[in-house]
């Protein structure tokens, strides 16, 4: 099943939730992904807890995302503290921070995130994390600073 394509295709959207307290960054990331033409729709909530009272609410409808990008210095309910409480591990959760902290990459090496990827500085390095995303969900590729379930970051 094609979920990143563009244009005329037939594929089903991807959903998509960022959970990150900036506006921007949904912003941002809804604009990237318009300019790719990818079939991706974005839904963002502001903090851990949100998330966790939305996930419960989609899990009800049968209508989880296909991916969580989780920041981790959240208000509330830190990314930490939301991978703790959160049971689902059917959807892929990448861990997507500004953070560049060791015991922050560490702690999430160790959680069920699927990887942890470094924000992007600029819109063009968004649109490449995008198109790693792609290649990641289609292919099977890494994404980058992908964490391996072996420890290691690839």
């Amino acid at each position: 099943m094609c979920l990143f394509s563009g244009g005329e295709s037939l594929s089903p959207m991807l959903s998509v939730m960022l959970v990150d307290d900036d506006p921007t960054e949904g912003e941002l990331l809804s604009a990237a992904v318009a300019q790719e033409h990818l079939r991706v729709r974005v839904d963002q909530v502001l903090d851990g807890e949100a998330a966790l009272r939305e996930l419960e609410q989609r899990a009800a409808r049968h209508a989880l995302p296909d991916l969580i990008l989780l920041d981790i210095n959240l208000p509330r309910l830190d990314g930490h503290g939301f991978l703790e409480r959160y049971p689902n591990r059917e959807v892929p959760i990448v861990a997507y921070s500004s953070s560049t902290l060791r015991s922050d990459v560490d702690r999430m090496r160790r959680s069920a995130c699927s990887a942890y990827v470094e924000k992007p500085r600029d819109f063009v390095g968004l649109r490449a994390f995008l198109q790693s995303l792609r290649e990641w969900f289609l292919d099977g590729r890494p994404l980058p600073s992908d964490l391996s379930r072996d420890g290691s970051a690839g």
